[in-house]
């Protein structure tokens, strides 16, 4: 199939769930269609992707209008989470209406205000992380009553998004079971698809060598509202239980951005590396991968980089959520400050124990969660869209 790609990025470089979604897929799958891209983006085309795809189209990043402050407050009551780009809607009014291509595959949110309802091929919305989800969670976790107030709106904001701009999809993909059974309600007559993120076995591999001794490393964009949380809450809360039993245990938080609540927890036994070229590494390091999230929602790429690299995990339950678990083998799923505390010590002073979820972690991203794997479960979903619109 000729297979228009439609995002608000370039897909590279890899350093978030989406942009390894679309470079990986695309990747695997360029043996059975071609793939054009449209996305928004600069002159300077990232030279990976020129390899990727057949032609890319570039549209500026689409900037909000300085907007009277009666336009403004209409804004705030409206469901539009994201702007339009009118040249984008021109150009894919076009081509969504000729014979150019067989099928159109979105990846995440902020260009699905430019899809036209009107088209004469199937549209594929992989939503990635759905929203209804994070803003309950986030809603579940504030403290503050403007703080609930606000998470609030946004959750009713995206319900009302969601139904409106991924109701008229032939076929809309989530990364979790939750979240699929979410947007079901939201759009009970959509084709619902889970497709789970996948890694690179192959990459992410385990290192040769000893990790450091009591080791504790958690992963991921440490300007990420849910990361942020998480690293707060593993060292103010966790860390403290933790030497209580092993004094000498150290915290290498790694990840871009690093928010001001993120570097300010960097001390002796505390590192805050903010951005590295790469994770490896530092993953190498580790004696035990920990994942304390509170919010978010998705897979997370995170943990099947631990699990591919042979590396224990231990885990909250909203981190855990839609992965293929076996619990206490391939990983520890613990609620709470006290009972991770209470599972990383039992970790870190059993050796055997750490090799084995280690291992488990390992042939768990063999079996279920390689690139290629994903990309066939996606192809399926194509054939299937593109079957169920040439029957419309």
């Amino acid at each position: 199939m000729r297979i228009l790609v439609l995002c608000d990025r370039y897909p590279f470089p890899l350093h978030n769930g989406q942009n390894l979604r679309i470079y990986h897929y695309v990747r695997s799958l360029l043996s059975k269609h071609r793939f054009d891209l449209a996305c928004y983006g600069d002159k300077d085309i990232p030279s990976p992707l020129k390899d990727l795809f057949h032609k890319i189209i570039v549209f500026p990043q689409p900037q909000p209008k300085k907007e009277a402050l009666g336009m403004r407050l209409r804004r705030m009551l409206s469901i539009d989470l994201s702007h339009q780009s009118q040249p984008m809607i021109d150009w894919l009014q076009q081509h969504m209406s000729s014979q150019a291509y067989d099928l159109v595959w979105m990846s995440g949110w902020n260009t699905v205000v430019n899809v036209p309802r009107s088209r004469s091929l199937p549209f594929v919305a992989d939503i990635v992380d759905e929203g209804i989800v994070e803003y309950w969670r986030e809603l579940c976790t504030a403290t503050h009553f403007m703080e609930r107030i606000r998470m609030g709106k946004r959750l009713v904001q995206n319900a009302l998004f969601e139904r409106c701009y991924f109701c008229p999809a032939d076929a809309c993909i989530v990364v979790s079971e939750l979240e699929a059974s979410v947007l079901s309600r939201v759009c009970p007559n959509t084709p619902i698809y889970t497709i789970h993120n996948g890694v690179d076995e192959n990459y992410f591999y385990p290192f040769e060598g000893d990790s450091d001794p009591a080791t504790i490393v958690f992963e991921g964009s440490m300007g990420f509202q849910p990361n942020i949380d998480a690293a707060c809450f593993l060292v103010q809360e966790i860390l403290p239980r933790i030497q209580q039993q092993i004094p000498e245990v150290k915290v290498i938080l790694v990840g871009r951005d690093p928010a001001p609540a993120v570097q300010a927890l960097a001390r002796d036994n505390v590192i805050v590396t903010g951005f590295v070229e790469e994770v490896r590494p530092y993953l190498a390091r580790a004696t035990v991968f920990v994942c304390p999230m509170r919010k978010g929602a998705g897979i997370k790429n995170k943990i099947l980089q631990a699990w591919a690299m042979s590396k224990p995990v231990i885990a909250s339950p909203v981190a855990a959520g839609g992965l293929v678990i076996q619990e206490n083998e391939n990983i520890l799923i613990c609620a709470g400050a006290e009972a991770i505390a209470k599972a990383t010590i039992k970790v870190i002073k059993d050796r055997k124990w750490q090799q084995s979820l280690g291992q488990e972690g390992r042939k768990t991203v063999c079996s279920h969660y390689t690139w290629m794997r994903k990309a066939e479960e996606l192809d399926a979903v194509f054939q299937a869209a593109a079957n169920s619109f040439s029957g419309k």
